[in-house]
């Protein structure tokens, strides 16, 4: 991810007044620290181990970031619909796996 589009996301996090900073951490350190856990997989103990928080505070600050992204994702993501899928542009190795065909 691009350094302007973590600012940008961090920027709309704030201004709908999702996310607060805090005494101890920044909107985009919360942001950081859900983005470490969801894209390597973090368990709970390395992500503590990464941001030096107690455990407590990784999960409340996962579970409040992660409600702030939901909140966002309706408004930048859509459902695909018959009507606005464009089969053309799916690639064929996602139209013939069940697996993915009906979530992308």
């Amino acid at each position: 991810m691009s350094l302007a589009v973590f600012t940008a996301i961090c920027n709309q996090i704030r201004a709908k007044d999702l996310l607060q900073d805090t005494q101890y951490t920044t909107v985009e350190h919360q942001l950081h620290m859900f983005l470490f856990i969801a894209t390597v997989g973090a368990s709970n103990r390395g992500a503590q181990e990464c941001v030096q928080h107690s455990p407590k505070t990784v999960s409340r600050i996962f579970k409040q970031v992660l409600n702030a992204i939901n909140i966002l994702a309706a408004e930048y993501m859509q459902i695909p619909s018959p009507k606005r899928t464009n089969l053309a542009l799916v690639s064929p190795e996602i139209l013939e796996n069940p697996k993915f065909f009906p979530f992308f």
